[in-house]
């Protein structure tokens, strides 16, 4: 039996939605899941797909709650969502709009979420499973009961949720989009408790993941006038993909903690059409494995109806041709 990498499956969901958002958040296992009802008297039978992995993240989510309810420790949806974006595993190979932050972590979730509230982990030096998740998240522990990290945050960047760029003429030159930050307070009776001043005047420290991406270091909860997002594309190779975010952290924080919010930007960037408003593509010879997707991007010709495609295997020859809406 072969042992292939983690991957993601070549029809699963992939954003970005149309308003900027990456479209998935997390990742969950969805491949051969053998929990087939006994009367279906189907006991061998594995399933695939994103109606097995949305009850797995499901169920990850249901068990940290269970230890909390067991341990008598009180949470709230943000800290919940923010403790499970913040240590969901990167999978190398997949892109960003298929991942969003990686693979769901029971264990460091709910690790992370102790040390939001501080409390005191006995952390010993052992080579226990338990411990190393330990260990990789002890910093945490100098930036837990901040009231900022139980607070729920709304992000709005030119009317959508972050930035997309895929057409032509947005992927040239220098990009501007105001975003603007607020926070969401809760209808509960415990609203007064986000009303105080350390809370309502406290700051933000803005980093953004890649150098193409321009932002202010900083951004004050109480200013309500935005901040400028510049999107350089020039700095971007054609034919690919690039995603990059800007992270938002509470100023008292460090980084390590997490952070607060984050501003997805994703760029398509095509491959331009000649003189001759024509495209013509050689990839030349490409090796294809089980799992990967070689994804091309191309401007479409002005008045394009219809496009070729020839492909080449050995002595089997592919000629398709594909009418465009």
């Amino acid at each position: 039996m072969e042992n292939i990498p983690q991957t993601a499956f070549t029809w699963t969901s992939v954003g970005p939605s149309r308003n900027g958002h990456l479209g998935v958040t997390i990742m969950a296992p969805g491949a051969a899941i053998a929990d087939v009802p006994t009367w279906c008297l189907k006991f061998k039978q594995q399933m695939n797909g994103t109606s097995m992995a949305s009850p797995n993240a499901a169920g990850v989510v249901a068990l940290i709650l269970s230890k909390l309810k067991k341990d008598k420790i009180s949470y709230s949806v943000p800290r919940i969502v923010r403790s499970i974006e913040n240590t969901a595993k990167d999978v190398r190979g997949v892109v960003k709009p298929a991942q969003g932050q990686g693979l769901i972590q029971a264990l460091s979730a709910y690790v992370v979420f102790l040390f939001f509230l501080r409390f005191r982990m006995m952390i010993h030096n052992t080579h226990t499973h338990t411990h190393t998740h330990t260990n990789r998240y002890e910093h945490v522990v100098e930036n837990a009961e901040s009231v900022t990290f139980g607070l729920r945050f709304r992000v709005s960047v030119s009317g959508g949720r972050g930035i997309y760029l895929r057409e032509p003429h947005e992927t040239e030159g220098v990009v501007t989009r105001q975003a603007h930050v607020s926070v969401v307070l809760p209808h509960d009776e415990k609203k007064s408790t986000h009303l105080k001043p350390e809370v309502s005047g406290w700051s933000v420290r803005l980093c953004a993941t890649k150098k193409w991406i321009k932002c202010p270091t900083h951004l004050h909860a109480a200013n309500h006038r935005g901040f400028q997002i510049r999107v350089d594309t020039d700095q971007l190779k054609s034919d690919a993909l690039h995603c990059g975010e800007i992270l938002g952290f509470d100023i008292t924080a460090t980084s390590d903690a997490g952070p607060l919010f984050r501003i997805p930007v994703t760029v398509v960037k095509p491959r331009r059409c000649d003189q001759n408003n024509e495209v013509f593509v050689d990839h030349g010879e490409l090796r294809l494995s089980p799992g990967k997707l070689n994804r091309f991007y191309m401007s479409v010709p002005r008045g394009a109806t219809w496009a070729d495609l020839h492909v080449e295997a050995g002595e089997y020859v592919l000629l398709c041709s594909s009418v465009l809406n």
